[in-house]
């Protein structure tokens, strides 16, 4: 009777022996999965970071070149402000090139016919000059 129970043991033994063994192993290669998934969330962290870096310095370009655009608008305008109240017949221009005759000039801005037909000869239409 000792000599099944030893039998028994023998084998049972055996197994958890087996069993241990393939913990083991399967320990070992869950260390690797966990190890490479490790390297694989510093890498996507690593690139989250320099596309964070990337988007800061291209929302900085963004925001200085919108500076930059609205500057250059201001002075635009400015420009226009300046331009319309330097040229005493800025206004007449403008009408010009939009097509009024010398009629409309001499009627509505007060020009003598002479001036009408300067003004529309130097600042006319390209195609009604020929």
């Amino acid at each position: 009777m000792v000599d099944i129970f030893l039998g028994i043991y023998s084998v049972l033994l055996l197994l958890v022996v087996i069993v241990l063994i393939w913990l083991v192993y399967d320990r070992f290669k869950l260390k690797k999965e966990i190890d490479a998934l490790t390297d694989s969330v510093n890498r996507n962290n690593r690139d989250i970071s320099g596309l964070c870096s990337a988007a800061i310095t291209i929302d900085t370009r963004m925001t200085e070149g919108a500076d930059q655009l609205n500057a250059a608008l201001q002075k635009i305008n400015d420009l226009q402000r300046t331009e319309s109240t330097a040229q005493p017949y800025y206004s007449v221009i403008q009408k010009i090139r939009a097509g009024a005759t010398v009629a409309d000039l001499m009627q509505n801005s007060g020009l003598s016919r002479d001036e009408a037909v300067l003004l529309i000869r130097l600042h006319g239409n390209p195609q009604s000059k020929k």
